[in-house]
């Protein structure tokens, strides 16, 4: 059995936030949710995400992302602040146009593709699988935010040990 499936991690970590609400975690914290436990999870996850957002202001990130489909349907059920996935998956999104009835009814005349669609409701993007200059020249212009993978640094095995990591922001 899973974890989430009982009220346990909730009500332990619910207890473990206790008087760190002027602390605001949130601001400092993401918290990765594993598109597969939202398969099976799907009520308990909405019931943290909301309690989470609610009370410490906390942003999630949607991961273990494997097509573009899955994209479209958790970030229609849920509300996501980040997605992580391989980079090629956003230039699918670019081309995939948003059907009329999910275009926003004040422009109806407006033809926007999904990625559009997601920036508007001010989803960012994470590109996981960076392995060369070139890939990070694409996932810039394509519209990742955030950039990870080999050729942006060695996976670091301890926390507290700075001398490999190397951190750029994409602008």
């Amino acid at each position: 059995m899973h974890p989430w499936q009982t009220p346990v991690f909730f009500n332990w970590f619910r207890k473990m936030l206790t008087g760190l609400d002027s602390k605001n975690l949130g601001k400092y914290l993401l918290m990765e949710i594993n598109k597969d436990h939202l398969i099976t999870l799907e009520k308990q996850v909405s019931a943290l995400i909301s309690y989470l957002r609610k009370t410490h202001d906390f942003s999630f990130v949607l991961g273990n992302i494997k097509s573009t489909e899955e994209i479209i349907t958790f970030t229609n059920k849920f509300q996501f602040d980040i997605i992580r996935f391989n980079f090629s998956q956003i230039k699918e999104l670019q081309g995939m146009p948003v059907a009329k009835d999910e275009v926003a009814k004040n422009d109806e005349n407006a033809t926007q593709s999904h990625l559009d669609l997601l920036k508007s409701k001010q989803i960012r993007f994470i590109a996981d699988d960076i392995s060369d200059a070139t890939s990070l020249t694409d996932a810039i212009s394509i519209g990742a935010e955030y950039a990870m993978g080999e050729f942006i640094g060695e996976p670091v095995t301890q926390v507290d040990d700075e001398t490999n990591i190397e951190s750029f922001e994409i602008v």
